[in-house]
């Protein structure tokens, strides 16, 4: 297409790209090698990265065309496809130049390169989203083969081995995705909070529960309907993981979150202000000791390489990451990343699956009934409350009240001090 990014993986001198680009001026050149002395020898004007086909070092959806000429056969084909299909935008075109041969171990031990056999090599491909446009045998010449060996050798070497030319197109095929990253990895955890999000990864992935350990954080601030619910899991679920932290502790110590944190209002404030209606801590703290970090301690300790969560791009807070990023060695999977809140919905409507009431709140789970933070998106938590948990309301109710009562105080010395300017 008009305008694309290619990378020119294993691109050798950049010789084909530099072709390309003179054909076709519009198009941008990313050129990747493992060799570093062949990238020093590319033509100027084009970006050049030293790695190989295993692990590209770009985030997913960046180019929207890969071409190896001559090269995927330096590399493990199932390796590089994973990789390619992680960074080649959807509807993305995979051009192979390449040799394709049923067996040539002389290629591969004298010249260290291997030919794979057609039929190997599509496989891989489609197990990673892409689907075959086209294949066709081009004419050559060996001539500039035979200039450096003789024909014996030539014979020897190549006895079954064809050119041919494969284009791909990347299809999105979610089911595919799912299971290629599932099929990469022995020990997989499912980040459980009983809410919409991660209840619609949990049946996505139901063809592989017995191979999934399900995680899930009991902060000890739970509904009680989240507590029944998880209860009903445990029973279904062959690998279920239940992981306790203490909530109401830590926010009796710590203090209870919020996004605008009034530090006279934090535990070393209070030592000095003597402000004690509340104590209050940052909801990304709260968070991390008594859900983030217990699940991952979990995921760790079962060993996991991948890691599946329920985030999405439409999530109004979500991770630094993408779907398919690996930090730290462990890969992560957001299935529906692509989805909408509505789209989630409606999934969960066509599963075996009773849907519970709260499923209609804008709250993505409700893992603490008494969080201060994520204000933007629990007033029908609030009204939930009010209506099925009126103790639990009035409790809430006072906290909020509370929480906004010492944000206000250590903002009116700011304003007047701005009304004063």
């Amino acid at each position: 297409p008009l305008n694309a990014h290619v990378l020119d993986a294993g691109c050798g001198v950049g010789s084909v790209a530099k072709l390309m680009s003179e054909a076709r001026p519009d198009l941008k050149f990313t050129l990747l090698n493992i060799s570093k002395s062949q990238l020093d020898l590319c033509p100027a004007g084009f970006d050049k990265v030293h790695s190989d086909f295993h692990s590209i070092p770009f985030p997913p959806d960046t180019f929207d065309c890969i071409m190896f000429n001559y090269s995927i056969g330096h590399s493990s084909i199932e390796k590089a496809m994973v990789e390619a299909s992680r960074v080649l935008k959807d509807s993305g075109i995979l051009f192979i130049y390449d040799m394709e041969a049923e067996k040539c171990p002389d290629l591969e031990n004298q010249l260290g390169y291997k030919a794979y056999p057609s039929k190997d090599l599509i496989e891989f491909a489609e197990k990673n989203c892409f689907e075959l446009v086209s294949k066709k045998t081009p004419e050559t010449t060996s001539q500039h083969v035979l200039n450096i060996m003789t024909d014996e050798e030539f014979n020897t070497i190549f006895n079954g081995v064809s050119p041919v030319i494969y284009r791909f197109k990347k299809h999105y095929d979610l089911k595919q995705i799912i299971k290629s990253a599932i099929d990469r990895h022995e020990k997989i955890a499912l980040m459980y909070s009983g809410g919409k999000d991660s209840t619609a990864c949990l049946f996505l992935l139901k063809e592989w529960w017995n191979k999934i350990h399900v995680v899930w954080v009991n902060s000890g601030a739970g509904f009680p309907e989240i507590i029944s619910r998880m209860e009903k899991m445990k029973e279904i679920l062959p690998n279920f993981v239940e992981v306790k932290s203490n909530q109401p502790s830590y926010v009796e110590h710590v203090g209870y979150p919020t996004e605008v944190l009034p530090v006279n209002y934090t535990n070393i404030g209070q030592a000095i202000s003597n402000l004690n209606e509340i104590k209050l801590s940052s909801y990304l703290d709260c968070c991390a000791a008594n859900i983030w970090k217990p699940a991952m301690d979990a995921a760790k300790s079962i060993g996991a390489t991948l890691i599946v969560r329920g985030q999405k791009k439409a999530d109004a807070k979500r991770a630094p990451y993408n779907s398919g990023d690996v930090v730290n060695g462990i890969e992560y999977l957001f299935p529906i990343d692509n989805w909408s809140h509505q789209e989630v919905r409606s999934y969960l409507g066509t599963q075996d699956f009773e849907i519970p009431d709260y499923y209609t709140l804008d709250a993505t789970s409700l893992d603490c009934w008494n969080c201060t933070a994520y204000c933007y998106e629990h007033k029908d938590k609030l009204d939930y409350m009010k209506a099925n948990h009126p103790d639990l309301y009035i409790q809430y109710k006072n906290l909020l009240s509370k929480t906004y009562a010492a944000i206000t105080v250590e903002i009116i010395p700011i304003k007047e001090l701005v009304d004063h300017a």
